[in-house]
């Protein structure tokens, strides 16, 4: 016999809150889009301004100080 039958609703797992419509579409939009670039040249040059050229000008700033 099955646990629904003896009336044991605390093994069951509990069901989750179903979404809106429009989240539901627009989850399923975001997934079913093409890859894009990962990183463009742009992406790059401020990568490396703001994680190594700005950090590095801050070190020496504050070494001098």
């Amino acid at each position: 016999m099955s646990d629904t039958a003896h009336g044991d609703a605390s093994r069951r797992e509990p069901s989750m809150p179903s979404l809106a419509p429009e989240l539901e579409a627009r989850i399923a939009a975001f997934e079913n889009a093409p890859p894009s670039a990962d990183f463009d040249r742009a992406s790059w040059f401020w990568m490396i301004i703001l994680g190594v050229a700005v950090p590095l000008a801050l070190l020496a700033v504050g070494w001098r100080a």
